[in-house]
């Protein structure tokens, strides 16, 4: 091993420790400071003796937190899981007592810079929600707690595990879905109408970590980063039990997901060749880990505007909205990066800007 492969491995090790302030583990800390002289010099025995102990703290930590991980990548699945809402039952989406179970320990918000457009409470009727992972700032512990057990949630098999695992106050409609894996939703109404709305959501491929075997183990290990995934969102028309064959879809959205532009996304345009995808929701950011100010010790988990421009490029939507950009401080890619990407690419009227509280308006295709 050389000195420079050497030093890759520990700054490696020091991005697998130093994520886990995800989950607010700040006494790791300690640790990084002897790091610091040796990155520069220090014999490789003391270098690997330094990285195995970082390696076994993360995995006390790991064992510690009782989170559970795991990495699966389903590309195939004939299967079909079904789910019916009515929108005619105004049921809210929150239960009568919200702080009843969050934690003792939860942490104050105090990297949030932008609040919601609106206060959940404001919000319309919600029929079921899709999340691709447990990470805070896609499933915020307040909205988790205050949520109806029974209100349905289509997720991926981690999320699914974390969701379902908390006793009494497990949620108990969970629904998850492997890349590719499909979910129909019937969208109840006028029983004398010979097509119904169904909403057809496939789960797309996603990875949050860097295509690179030495990062992927330790995080396999550590379980600091979860997985992630992006959705495809088909709304349509169908019979009341319709099938794949008499499904017609009148809008097609792309939701991209916490992903950094990795070779498995290739497979979407294959999937869905000749297949028109109307909108994309592109996440964007940069979302730099723990840090954008500690590089080189950091590690970039989403995509920044450069590897954007790559997706709008592979995927080819008519339109692109991106979001997910500036609610952090560790995102290091601004909105203008990706401005200035799209026009040197020719795309900038492919796209569109939205601001909070602004919205965008589209009809579905009737059939």
């Amino acid at each position: 091993m050389t000195s420079q492969s050497a030093s890759e491995f520990v700054i490696a090790i020091l991005c697998g420790l130093l994520t886990l302030n995800i989950y607010n583990l700040l006494p790791i800390f300690i640790l990084i400071p002897p790091f610091l002289d040796l990155l520069v010099s220090a014999p490789l025995y003391v270098l690997t003796l330094q990285g195995l102990i970082s390696l076994a703290v993360i995995r006390l930590f790991y064992i510690a937190t009782r989170r559970p991980f795991r990495l699966n990548c389903r590309l195939n699945s004939p299967s079909m899981k079904r789910l019916s809402i009515d929108p005619r039952q105004n049921i809210p989406p929150i239960r009568d007592s919200p702080a009843a179970s969050l934690p003792v320990s939860l942490p104050e918000a105090t990297n949030v810079k932008t609040n919601p457009a609106r206060a959940g409470e404001e919000n319309a009727s919600v029929y079921f929600v899709g999340t691709a992972t447990t990470i805070l700032d896609h499933f915020d512990q307040k909205v988790e707690a205050s949520l109806r057990r029974d209100l349905p949630i289509i997720t991926t098999s981690h999320a699914k595990s974390i969701l379902t695992s908390k006793g009494a106050d497990s949620f108990q409609q969970v629904f998850d879905l492997e890349p590719f894996e499909q979910m129909m939703v019937n969208v109840q109404g006028d029983s004398s109408r010979t097509k119904q709305p169904h909403i057809r959501v496939t789960g797309m491929p996603g990875k949050h970590i860097p295509t690179n075997k030495v990062v992927e183990k330790l995080n396999e290990l550590a379980a600091a980063i979860p997985p992630t995934n992006g959705w495809m969102v088909e709304l349509g028309y169908g019979s009341t039990e319709t099938t794949q064959t008499d499904f017609e879809v009148g809008y097609r959205i792309y939701i991209s997901g916490d992903t950094l532009m990795v070779d498995e996304l290739k497979e979407i345009p294959r999937r869905f060749a000749d297949q028109k995808i109307d909108l994309m929701l592109i996440h964007l950011g940069g979302t730099t880990v723990p840090h954008p100010n500690l590089w080189p010790l950091t590690m970039m988990v989403t995509m920044d505007a450069q590897q954007g421009v790559e997706l709008v490029r592979l995927i080819k939507p008519d339109l692109t909205i991106p979001i997910h950009y500036d609610d952090y401080n560790v995102f290091a890619s601004p909105l203008e990066d990706f401005k200035i990407e799209m026009q040197k690419a020719g795309l900038s009227g492919q796209v569109v800007y939205l601001d909070r509280k602004e919205a965008y308006h589209f009809q579905v295709r009737a059939t």
